[in-house]
């Protein structure tokens, strides 16, 4: 239970500092034309919190369901399902993306299509 708190708390922070981010910070750096570096990190790091977030909040879940349905003899390693909740969240992500190149090739073109296409 002491683990799931813990997951919860730095998910909670993880969440506060994306809307500092995203709302706060991201406007004022995009308004002002700040370097480059600065540019790239307001532009990424809402991303980043977002896939943390959800790594977190699949772990949570994982811890939960292994709390509740083994006893403590028969129960799941922590180690590991740390490690099953960060490769889901992989596979999660790289079929999201692979499904969102699929859908923009039907719709538009291949790439190989839109590279010729400026060649002409």
């Amino acid at each position: 239970m002491n683990e799931q708190r813990k997951l919860l708390s730095i998910n909670i922070g993880i969440i506060i500092s994306f809307i500092l981010v995203k709302f706060l910070l991201r406007p004022f750096v995009l308004r002002h034309e700040f370097p480059e570096l600065y540019m790239i990190f307001v532009l990424s790091y809402p991303n980043f919190c977002e896939a943390v977030a959800r790594t977190l909040v699949v772990t949570y879940l994982m811890l939960i369901v292994n709390n509740r349905l083994f006893d403590q003899k028969k129960r799941i390693k922590k180690s590991f399902i740390y490690g099953a909740a960060v490769i889901y969240q992989g596979f999660m992500l790289f079929f999201r993306r692979l499904k969102f190149i699929i859908w923009v090739e039907k719709m538009f073109m291949t790439p190989m299509m839109f590279c010729f296409r400026f060649l002409d």
